[in-house]
């Protein structure tokens, strides 16, 4: 699995020149498209090793490491209207194929849907209704960086300029549980793009990611530690600035600290579970709003 368990300006230029200025900040992604289609797949090769108290490697049979993907089609579609102006945002998957080497693939998940929470900006606040598609037998884990393209928060700035803006993306935000990694990235406008598909305006972008978070049970308790790099590209539609299509690369080191419960309210650690992750994933528009 990706995780474990308990655990997304117009500059119409000619010779370089620009003839005409929007940003996506101007104004919001449409908030009530017809349905955005995609095409999508990930791949998340994983190497997992246990250490003891001390830092030191603990042998584990089986434990290798494995690479796990989905490719499919999903539809994004606008569900609800919060009372502070964001938006929930239904992410449903359609036919889905899982695949795995080292390991057992993930179960089918075609069919199945999360609500994704984002301010009009499109800055991620929530992801929520993962419960049925997180950890095995689906490892719907691998999903959730994919969300950084469908809602991309890009900042205002002009062809060949380079601005700061933080992603946010919350795992599992529950009382108690859960992770929430931030996202430091440094993004960069480039020439507008076009395609059989029309016109779209194009951003790169990569920098540091880290996060940590908790969960535990009434005997158990666990500490997540996240860190590592993302890079990526994104292009939005001119027409309603929603993604057209993008990609992402994500290395990351995730610690799992267990403890178990000591009677009397205190914990004793018994090691860690490290997880290599080696993430990519990609979007390409093949349907909806224009």
């Amino acid at each position: 699995m990706a995780l474990p368990p308990r655990l997304l300006l117009l500059l119409l230029g000619a010779s370089g020149c620009s003839l005409h200025t929007t940003s996506p900040g101007d104004r919001p992604p449409d908030a009530t498209p017809p349905g955005l289609r995609y095409a999508f797949a990930v791949r998340d090769s994983i190497r997992s090793e246990v250490l003891d108290t001390s830092g030191a490697p603990v042998s584990v049979p089986g434990l290798a490491t494995e690479t796990l993907g989905w490719d499919g089609e999903l539809e994004l579609s606008a569900a609800r209207t919060f009372r502070d102006d964001s938006l929930g945002w239904l992410v449903r998957l359609g036919s889905v194929h899982a695949s795995a080497e080292g390991g057992r693939p993930p179960e089918d998940p075609s069919g199945l849907s999360l609500e994704l929470r984002a301010f009009r900006s499109r800055e991620i606040l929530a992801v929520d209704l993962l419960d049925h598609l997180v950890g095995g037998p689906r490892h719907a884990d691998l999903l959730l960086p994919l969300l950084v393209l469908l809602s991309p928060a890009v900042p205002e700035v002009a062809v060949g300029v380079t601005a700061p803006r933080r992603m946010n993306l919350p795992m599992l935000p529950e009382p108690g549980r859960g992770i929430r990694t931030a996202w430091d990235l440094s993004w960069t406008r480039l020439e507008d793009e076009r395609d059989a598909g029309g016109h779209c305006l194009a951003f790169r972008w990569s920098g540091p990611v880290h996060g940590q978070g908790n969960d535990g049970g009434e005997d158990w308790a666990a500490r997540y530690r996240v860190s590592g790099t993302a890079s990526g590209e994104t292009c939005l539609g001119v027409e309603d600035f929603h993604p057209v299509r993008g990609s992402l690369s994500w290395e990351v080191s995730l610690d799992v600290l267990f403890a178990e419960s000591a009677g009397d309210g205190s914990y004793v650690p018994r090691g860690t579970l490290r997880q290599q992750h080696a993430w990519t994933g990609r979007i390409a528009r093949t349907g909806g709003a224009p």
